[in-house]
């Protein structure tokens, strides 16, 4: 048999005393991690966000003006040191269509990342991404085109005096002819790649040896080689 025990009164004050000084310091506890993720957050919080709304007349083609009103965003954080950077901006609203001088509407939307993985390598990613729409003869709003960009850059400091780097970038569009006023290619693509090796042989020279690729897509949706070239630089900094 379990006899439960009571609190003499005099015991009841200090069993309140001791309840109010824990909470007290829960309390303290939480606004004290509380100011510490404030602090922390703070500087990512106030170089995050960036709207404007951009309002302006601008030349179509042949003097005709056009009104363009769009969203314009930014936002960035950097979270850590290995992925030091990711940013997303862009435009949404109404656009132009300068190529075949009439108005539409679109989205812009890019995104980067800076990442450092050790501390000898930089990577840099971008992927960007286009699309316009316009008034059909259908009275429908259709795609005009959708354009993207994706590019990935490696740098690689070996020393003080010695990095390569390497990049690697794609571009196309797709497109629809019937939407165009003059002849275009339902869809283009050109790929570019280079390498260079960098040698810093002083403080105002600085010796380079690179190699590059450019390819362009055909209609068989293959890529073929556009030139490619070997190339060695010095390069010279001229004091007055």
């Amino acid at each position: 048999m379990v006899e439960r025990l009571k609190a003499l009164p005099g015991d009841r004050p200090r069993h309140l005393s001791q309840s109010l000084r824990n909470r007290l310091g829960v309390l303290v506890a939480l606004h004290a991690l509380a100011r510490r993720l404030a602090g922390d957050l703070a500087p990512l919080l106030r170089q995050s966000l960036r709207l404007r709304h951009i309002d302006e007349r601008v030349d179509a083609g042949g003097g005709r003006l056009l009104t363009r009103r769009v969203f314009d965003y930014t936002m960035g954080i950097s979270p850590s040191r290995s992925i030091s950077r990711i940013e997303v901006s862009g435009t949404a609203g109404r656009d132009v269509d300068f190529e075949n001088a009439r108005p539409a509407t679109g989205v812009t939307i890019n995104l980067s990342a800076t990442l450092h993985p050790t501390d000898h390598l930089e990577v840099a990613l971008l992927r960007n991404q286009r699309w316009l729409n316009v008034d059909a003869d259908t009275g429908r709003n259709e795609r005009l085109f959708s354009a993207r960009i994706s590019r990935v850059k490696a740098t690689y400091t070996f020393t003080p005096r010695v990095f390569a780097r390497g990049i690697a970038q794609y571009v196309s569009t797709d497109r629809d002819p019937r939407l165009f006023i003059d002849s275009v290619a339902d869809r283009s693509g050109d790929f570019g790649g280079s390498l260079l090796l960098a040698y810093k042989l002083n403080w105002q020279s600085v010796m380079f040896l690179g190699y590059g690729d450019n390819r362009e897509l055909t209609d068989a949706h293959t890529l073929a080689r556009k030139d490619r070239q070997l190339f060695l630089k010095l390069s010279y900094a001229f004091q007055r």
